[in-house]
């Protein structure tokens, strides 16, 4: 009765539904979709019932977990299937996506192969599992059509018993990427290829004629001191006996009768005393049901954590505790694998988003691989599971279309609602709000009533916000200001996608991939604007892994290198900004009374779960404890840290979770104590101070000459790179030009060598097609001082402006110093310090991306401009020198510039810039508004070091 009372006070605050004429149909799927549940393979449940069940103090990567699938009765499907298309048969390891394993486009293919039923399984029901076929599949067994699905990336089940024979039998599914279902959830589009194919596992498993067909459980609780379990147990009709149920972690048993008459048996059982659930302890329990009839009995095992998941106010709570959700979106992608990723790949996304501090993943934008959510349930990973609806128009308001939205997002709760790591669902991503979306949220709500919902439109603002009400808001790419946003909404308000990663600033990021560190300063501070506002819960970065395809060896698709980890899961530079920005660690200015404060942000652990560690400059490293630990702080004595460079927090799994540096780096400035004299024959000059010379010819430089080695030196000149971006389009290309200055050099001359005061003075004037100014270097004692000064003779956007010097390509050593505001970078982040940087690394020439897994780090990726390591810009440099043997130049820039090296042109460009800003790319250039700089001058200074 509450239900028909429900919908009939939906119906009349939303105006003609849907729903009502969808009704019948609605009942029917409804009824049909309950997925069955395997049982354990009774060979396997003695060692099943001894494995570790909650993972509370153990190595996060010793192996001892198991999935819960490796115990489980099941026919493995996966593997050689023929795929015929175009006329054409190949051989296909499945899952796999046709296309990406060289089969031809088509509007359809045929994928088939031949099996024999596991003896095991005799005298049973035989169910046929397809945890994905993109997207429109038709399913024959023996030639018999058993059944037909579609909606992209929703398991589903087919009891085929009937139609099977003893010995072989063969599966057919003829396959259409192209559908309905493909268009509402812009897959192909997404992906920017067909994307048809059985991308997930298929398999057989049995099921008792006359007993459980599936379970489902939630947790809840009044007090959270005690605990129920609540089980919903679909059986046959004709089933019978008892029902044991046991936790044998907690040491429960208890049999229950099967009631008769009813499909459907519901099971309480109150005041447990588990450890809870939750992001940083996630304790796991095995539910055993086992089912006993006559001489038959089967076993099945729920495998779920104890939590409570619930909205209060402007607040998402999980066990009473309110959270703050630091998460990355995730597709399930590779280069080479497309969306049909394999079970090692899942379980390396969760183990480095979890390295990277990062507490919740969105799953855009369809529902991952049931292996995915395993792991998130055992290593301790909020959830947003979204159902694989994207783009969704106004169009979607037609009622035919109705059991369309709401089928996807029904085979999403039930087929994943087990699992204690899903926090809330998504409806859609970026879509309109609808009656559809209305009815479609009130049956879901029906369906799963503890956990809230979500729907990612615009939730404050004109554009795309139609009135959705799910119990969670949501905003993308809200820009800096979020006090603006944490007013407008009532509910809690999420930031589905934010601070967008560079990518679509693609010939920048081919200029100065140091952009990528930069971005981190601002995302910084977006997340503390966002973890000090009441309402905002969260929000997930766009994005978590880069999104392309590799079609063959010189051809890539997709929207791009968007991620803080690339298609082949290595570290990208952001993934550091990421885990600092995300940590629950931040170091305070040091107490003036010898102390070092650490403040700490630990929502579901405490300080006495973590340990620290000094590690001096050799390596070597010491367990350090805090002299007072409080509410807010850790307080470690100075002089106890004397003797280390740097100090780590790691937590019981031995993971490092922050590290911070405890000496002030201070640049090493090299000495000089130069005597210059300058001599002339006719139009040649030269500057020397003991071996070390300078050669001008006319009015150009032309060398440096120190000792024996003799390298290109030209006159400085002006740079001026303006902002350059790009649309949102999946374009990708791997053989990407730089953008760089667009000054045109009319002239650059020597106007002017004098002496005066011991020093020698060379004044440069340069005309170019931007404005004009003048340089002038003096060499004096302590090196070569330059001064610069240019006008604008238009309005330009300013990437980055400043001096450019030139020299040969034999300079192909790059060392620097630093600041920045994080104190400490891992040894091979080109966001370091400190380092060496070489133009080459003997390494693959990758281009903007890798087409191949990698085998070096980021840093060292080469390109035709030198490697990325040597031609990332750094900020706040104190020293910047590149080197060949024998000879060095030290480039010594003014407070806060920008120094960046690369190869152009057959030399070798330094630029010293007094001007810079982060990039142009288009999701994030709202944070960067106050780095846009057009102005009318240009000024600066440096210093030149040679030895």
């Amino acid at each position: 009765m509450k239900k028909i009372i429900y919908f009939c006070l939906f119906i009349l605050t939303t105006g003609c539904s849907s729903f009502l004429y969808e009704k019948e149909n609605v009942n029917k799927f409804m009824s049909e979709s309950d997925y069955y549940t395997i049982q354990i393979d009774s060979t396997k449940l003695d060692f099943f019932m001894e494995q570790k069940e909650t993972l509370f103090d153990r190595q996060l990567l010793d192996g001892s977990y198991k999935p819960l699938s490796d115990f489980q009765l099941r026919q493995s499907l996966n593997g050689s299937w023929q795929v015929t298309a175009a006329g054409k048969k190949f051989a296909v390891n499945i899952p796999a996506v046709f296309v990406l394993n060289g089969v031809p486009q088509s509007d359809e293919y045929l994928a088939t192969k031949e099996f024999t039923v596991d003896s095991k399984f005799s005298g049973k029901k035989i169910i046929l599992r397809f945890e994905t076929v993109y997207s429109e599949a038709e399913i024959f067994v023996n030639e018999n059509r058993v059944g037909f699905h579609e909606a992209g990336f929703t398991a589903f089940d087919i009891d085929i018993t009937e139609f099977l024979q003893e010995g072989k039998n063969s599966l057919s599914v003829k396959i259409k990427g192209k559908s309905l279902s493909d268009v509402l959830t812009s897959g192909n589009k997404y992906a920017a290829h067909d994307m048809a194919g059985i991308l997930r596992d298929v398999y057989l498993f049995p099921v008792e004629k006359n007993g459980i067909i599936s379970v489902d459980s939630q947790t809840d609780t009044e007090d959270y001191n005690f605990f129920k379990l609540l089980l919903k147990i679909k059986k046959s009709q004709l089933a019978e006996g008892t029902i044991t149920v046991k936790i044998p972690a907690l040491g429960f048993e208890k049999n229950f009768e099967i009631q008769s008459g009813s499909e459907y048996q519901d099971i309480e059982i109150s005041d447990l005393q588990p450890e809870l659930w939750d992001c940083d302890n996630p304790n796991l329990y095995n539910i055993i049901i086992q089912h006993k009839q006559q001489e038959s009995s089967c076993s099945f095992v729920i495998r779920t954590g104890f939590r409570e998941v619930k909205v209060s106010g402007n607040k998402l709570l999980v066990n009473n505790k309110e959270v703050k959700l630091a998460g990355v979106n995730r597709h399930s992608t590779h280069p080479n694998l497309g969306r049909a990723i394999n079970d090692e790949l899942r379980l390396k996304d969760v183990l480095l988003f979890k390295e990277a501090n990062v507490n919740y993943i969105r799953t855009s934008h369809y529902p991952p691989a049931r292996q995915f959510l395993e792991y998130c349930d055992a290593y301790g990973m909020f959830v947003e599971v979204e159902a694989p609806l994207c783009w969704v128009g106004h169009a979607a308001i037609r009622s035919s279309l109705f059991m369309n939205l709401l089928r996807p997002n029904i085979e999403m709760i039930k087929f994943n609602r087990n699992h204690p790591s899903i926090i809330f669902w998504s409806l859609a991503n970026e879509s309109s709000w609808s009656r559809n979306f209305a009815d479609v949220y009130a049956i879901c709500k029906e369906l799963d009533t503890t956990r809230p919902f979500t729907f990612h439109d615009q939730a404050v603002g004109g554009y795309n916000n139609k009135g959705s009400y799910t119990g969670v808001a949501n905003h993308h790419y809200p820009g800096p200001d979020v006090d603006f946003f944490d007013k407008k909404v009532s509910r809690p308000l999420l930031f589905g996608e934010y601070s967008h990663v560079n990518v679509y600033n693609r010939q920048e990021l081919v200029s100065d991939p140091g952009l990528r560190e930069q971005w981190g300063e601002y995302f910084f501070a977006m997340w503390e604007k966002m973890y000090a506002a009441d309402g905002i819960i969260g929000g997930a970065i766009w994005s978590g892994i880069d999104d392309y395809f590799v079609m063959d060896k010189d051809t890539a698709v997709g929207y791009g290198p968007w991620g803080v980890i690339d298609g082949y899961r290595r570290k990208k530079p952001e993934f550091w900004n990421v885990k600092k920005t995300y940590s629950p660690f931040r170091q305070l200015v040091a107490a003036t009374d010898g102390r070092i404060e650490i403040a700490h942000r630990l929502k579901f652990s405490q300080p006495g779960d973590y340990r620290w560690f000094g590690i001096d400059e050799s390596g070597r490293e010491d367990e350090i404890f805090p002299t007072k630990i409080d509410e807010n702080s850790i307080i470690f004595e100075k002089s106890a840290l004397a003797k280390f460079d740097y100090f780590e927090v790691r937590n019981r799994n031995n993971l490092t979770i922050d590290a911070f540096s405890i000496k002030e780096k201070v640049a090493t400035l090299p000495a000089a104590d130069y005597s210059w004299k300058l001599t002339r024959s006719g139009k040649v000059a030269e500057i020397s101070s003991g071996n070390l010379t300078l050669k001008i010819e006319g009015n150009q430089f032309k060398s440096v000459k120190s000792g024996g080695v003799d390298v290109k030196f030209e006159n400085p000149r002006f740079t001026i790179v303006p902002l350059k971006g790009e649309g949102c389009f999946p374009a990708f290309r791997n053989n990407i030009e730089p953008s760089e200055s667009t000054a045109v050099v009319k002239a650059n001359l020597i106007t002017e060598i004098s002496e005066a005061d011991g020093k020698i003075i060379v004044k440069i004037l340069e005309k170019n097609s931007l404005g004009s100014g003048a340089i002038t270097l003096t060499f004096g004692k302590d090196g070569i001082a330059v001064v610069f000064d240019f006008a604008f003779s238009q309005v330009v956007n300013i990437r980055e402006a400043g001096l450019k010097f030139i020299t040969g390509t034999e300079m192909k050593s790059l060392s620097w110093e630093r600041s920045n505001f994080f104190t400490y970078y891992p040894a091979d982040h080109i966001g370091r310090l400190s380092g060496t940087a070489l133009l080459d690394y003997p390494s693959a020439s990758y281009g903007t991306v890798p087409f191949a897994q990698p085998k070096n780090s980021f840093a060292r990726d080469n390109s035709a401009y030198g490697s990325n390591d040597f031609r990332a810009g750094r900020t706040e440099a104190r020293r910047y020198s590149l080197s060949e043997e024998g000879v060095t130049m030290h480039f010594l820039p003014g407070e806060k510039y920008l120094c960046r090296a690369m190869r152009m042109n057959q030399a070798i460009e330094l630029s010293i810039c007094p001007l810079a800003s982060p990039g142009r790319e288009l999701f994030f250039n709202e944070h960067l508004k106050e780095t846009r700089i057009k102005p009318a001058k240009l000024s600066g200074e440096c210093k030149i070091v040679i030895d």
